[in-house]
């Protein structure tokens, strides 16, 4: 079998895309080509396995935000319409800056590396692989990712320099510009100040400054839970541990409908 990075030449080249398209369905590499007005020209049969939610809707043409709003549609559970329409944006504005490699999670728990090659027309092969059993090797046998996976509240961890570790899946369904920072050149301080860039009300600067500021490893974290307001009018809680080696674990909820049922209690009260 051919070497993914030799099918990525075959597949820039003129034509490329179909000469190769045997060969690629032989690949445990999803691809998936588009051209430079982000519209779809061919892909792999790995890709559909990956991403069993464009089987039987994937056609030539179709724009890369229609295949987004899809998969976001199948791995995420959104509060409404705009907070969907959000997320597609973000991941519009991640793949047009995207310049190396990130890991994200699915639905079901496998996480995937996703990469572009950009061609010189302009057009993008977007590759994604299979690095689950490596991503949770790395936390022992059932691996925290996989227990992880399946929390409903956002979980990012960092390590004692605050170098980011892992996150999962509703992390970054809660910060939708923020999974193009899930590898390790990235830092806990850098997570924090995306959010007070695209997510947080901007009242909420000065908190967020002061607490990327903080000096690592961290000694103490956050006594007890803080709360942010957020500039789609969402509230959201952090509470953060320190690990036993001088990590950081960060956990959020959104806390909109709480807070929200409390404000109607209060004026009915």
């Amino acid at each position: 079998m051919q070497k993914v990075s030799d099918l990525v030449q075959l597949m820039s080249a003129p034509g490329g895309f179909e000469a190769v398209a045997p060969l690629l369905d032989l690949v445990d590499t999803a691809a998936c080509l588009m051209d430079a007005a982000e519209c779809i020209k061919g892909w792999n049969a790995c890709y559909e396995r990956f991403f069993p939610e464009h089987v039987g809707t994937l056609a030539p043409g179709l724009t890369y935000a229609e295949n987004l709003e899809r998969f976001f549609s199948h791995n995420a559970v959104f509060r409404s319409d705009d907070h969907l329409r959000e997320k597609v944006q973000a991941g519009l504005v991640r793949h047009r800056g995207q310049t190396r490699p990130f890991f994200f999670q699915l639905r079901c728990g496998r996480w995937l590396k996703s990469q572009n090659v950009w061609l010189e027309d302009g057009g993008c092969i977007k590759l994604w692989t299979d690095v689950t059993e490596e991503h949770n090797a790395r936390f022992g046998e059932r691996g925290l990712a996989e227990v992880i996976a399946h929390y409903d509240l956002g979980f990012a961890l960092f390590d004692d320099g605050g170098h980011f570790v892992l996150a999962n899946r509703a992390y970054s369904n809660l910060f939708p510009y923020t999974p193009d920072l899930f590898h390790p050149e990235t830092s806990y301080a850098d997570h924090l100040m995306r959010h007070a860039r695209h997510s947080w009300d901007e009242r909420e600067a000065e908190r967020l400054s002061a607490l990327a500021a903080r000096p690592l490893p961290l000694t103490t974290a956050l006594r007890g839970a803080a709360v942010f307001r957020m500039k789609n009018g969402g509230w959201m809680r952090l509470e953060e541990h320190v690990t036993h080696d001088g990590g950081i674990a960060s956990l959020w909820i959104d806390i909109t409908e709480i807070r929200e049922l409390d404000e109607t209690n209060a004026r009915l009260a």
